[in-house]
């Protein structure tokens, strides 16, 4: 592959310097998903997103590995499922998630969902304590509802760095970066194609300097885009 000149912008927020484009892995799995991130790699990302519920961990952390790029130079995230959301079960389950993304540390852990039957400051804790032990290196969350946001941020000692929320152009969630802003998290936005979705969503061409380009399909098929995050 020709080497793309590439020029990436970040976002910074409580001391995260985060790619303001990544690529989101949802729906890949097995080779696809390893070609996938490969190919975004080779292309000048330096976000990706997965999570213990997607199930490719292990296929992101093999092409994260095997890329002509240093592992400090990725800011990889990863999420923890709402079945894990316990203390103990955050702790155990991420450090699973360390191993099979064969890295010592990510730069960002979320929890996916909140979980009703688990009280927000214990999950916050055990994050806070994976911070301490310096297996990963900021938190934040995602699908939270603004109630289980405040409560999130008041109980955890680290700041949260990012409330993921789902956003295309097509359906902005118009008033999530509002609320946010008037609730006092400052985190900026970016946005994580997910490149599994189907080929039949219109979506742009998300190279990390893409503007109005042509859409340009990835090897497993999809197509990526600078316009929505998952």
């Amino acid at each position: 592959m020709d080497e793309v000149d590439v020029e990436m912008e970040y976002a910074e927020a409580y001391g995260a310097r985060v790619p303001k484009v990544g690529l989101g892995t949802w729906q890949l799995t097995g080779e696809s998903c390893y070609e996938t991130v490969s190919t975004a790699l080779e292309l000048g990302y330096r976000h990706v997103d997965t999570a213990q519920l997607y199930g490719n961990e292990a296929e992101v952390g093999r092409a994260i590995a095997d890329a002509d790029v240093d592992r400090e130079d990725v800011f990889l995230t990863t999420k923890v499922s709402p079945r894990n959301a316990r203390y103990d079960d955050v702790i155990e389950s991420t450090r699973a998630s360390l191993d099979r993304l064969d890295t010592s540390y990510v730069d960002l852990l979320l929890l996916h969902w909140p979980n009703p039957l688990v009280s927000v400051s214990k999950t916050v804790r055990a994050m806070d304590r994976l911070v301490e032990m310096g297996e990963v290196y900021h938190v934040g969350v995602s699908n939270f509802p603004q109630v289980f946001l405040d409560r999130a941020r008041s109980a955890s000692e680290t700041p949260i760095v990012t409330t993921r929320s789902s956003f295309t152009p097509t359906s902005p969630s118009a008033g999530c970066s509002g609320t946010a802003r008037t609730r006092g998290c400052s985190s900026p936005p970016t946005a994580r194609w997910p490149a599994g979705r189907s080929s039949t969503t219109r979506t742009f061409d998300a190279s990390p300097t893409a503007t109005t380009r042509r859409p340009r399909r990835s090897r497993s098929g999809g197509q990526r885009s600078t316009a929505t995050s998952s």
